[in-house]
């Protein structure tokens, strides 16, 4: 067994300067529980006549997004009352699809959390199945990190979002019962809101957390665990290595999954890339890879810790990652004493 030391590997400390603080501070209880009724404004039952009028006929000046594998489309809407909406329509509606709608509608109806996107409402007809959800203002962060036109993000509003949705996932894993894998965690599923505040989005592949191997659709390729490759596994630790490659990206402005890089025989993985590079040459090889934009920021020593933090989330041996309650408290403890 590794020695660790604040909750990190001695595995890449003695390649990295760290000097966490050892002083520990509690972590806030999270306001969310399994909400009852007087926590949530009841999901709406949509006509899709009230949803093409909010959409204007699924315009496509309305498209916020369209995910990489086209599965749904993402438009923006307003409502007859003035809110204003996300609704999410697939492309295709076949039994697996239909499936994960439900198991999202399931989920989110009964769940209330700061850091997990609201859902409004539903509207099922004969031909479309859609889910509405708040907007958020400020789109995915996928978009902030890995499109040009966008402005860099600030350093502390970097790590506040690894720290909103660590929290999202502590409320999944440890306030549920029984608790609940995302199993989808990634850049594209995480929405910004007013002050960029994180919530976590797109539940369709959600499990209860349980014993067994959980087989099934697999996440995004780039934030896959290595038990999933080895065995079709995926646990709540699965998850934090998820979120250990979201902060990956946050601190590179790099995307999980590189299909030019591996076009030019390059590993397109960051995850592996990173931890080639720790293994070649240190902390120096690791600050090459830095975004730009934070790589000389004066507060070295929380990127530092956050790069750390990264590793020890994205380690091989699921056992050797942090619980996602840990992970928050680690994270926390970088911007107190930061």
């Amino acid at each position: 067994m590794e020695r660790k030391r604040n909750g990190l590997s001695s595995k890449y400390l003695c390649c990295l300067p760290c000097n966490l603080r050892s002083t520990k501070v509690g972590i806030r209880e999270f306001s969310g529980l399994i909400a009852n009724s007087s926590q949530l404004k009841p999901a709406r039952c949509f006509t899709l006549k009230e949803i093409k009028q909010a959409t204007n006929n699924f315009n496509q000046r309305t498209i916020l997004d369209s995910p990489d594998n086209a599965e749904f489309t993402v438009y923006k809407g307003t409502l007859s009352s003035g809110e204003i909406v996300r609704v999410r329509r697939s492309s295709t509606m076949g039994i697996n699809m239909k499936s994960k709608m439900e198991k999202e509608l399931e989920l989110l109806s009964c769940l209330y959390h700061r850091n997990v996107v609201c859902l409004v409402g539903v509207c099922f007809s004969k031909d479309d199945h859609l889910l509405v959800y708040e907007h958020l203002p400020n789109g995915t962060l996928s978009d902030h990190l890995h499109d040009k036109t966008k402005l860099p993000l600030p350093l502390e509003v970097r790590l506040d979002i690894a720290i909103c949705i660590a929290k999202g996932l502590a409320h999944l894993h440890g306030h549920i019962s029984p608790p609940i894998i995302h199993r989808n965690v990634k850049s594209s599923s995480i929405l910004l809101g007013n002050k960029f505040v994180a919530k976590l989005s797109e539940f369709g592949l959600w499990k209860q957390m349980d014993d067994e191997v959980l087989e099934g659709t697999r996440s995004t390729e780039g934030y896959m665990p290595p038990e999933y490759y080895k065995a079709r596994k995926y646990t709540n630790l699965s998850d934090v290595y998820g979120l250990g490659v979201v902060l990956l990206e946050l601190l590179t402005g790099e995307k999980a999954c590189d299909l030019e890089r591996h076009a030019h025989n390059e590993e397109a993985l960051l995850v592996r890339r990173i931890w080639s590079a720790l293994r070649r040459g240190g902390w120096e090889a690791l600050q090459s890879k830095l975004d730009p934009f934070i790589r000389y920021h004066p507060k070295q020593n929380l990127i530092q810790n956050l790069v750390n933090t990264a590793l020890y989330c994205t380690e091989e041996l699921e056992t050797d990652r942090p619980d996602s309650k840990s992970l928050v408290e680690i994270l926390e403890n970088l911007r107190t004493f930061s």
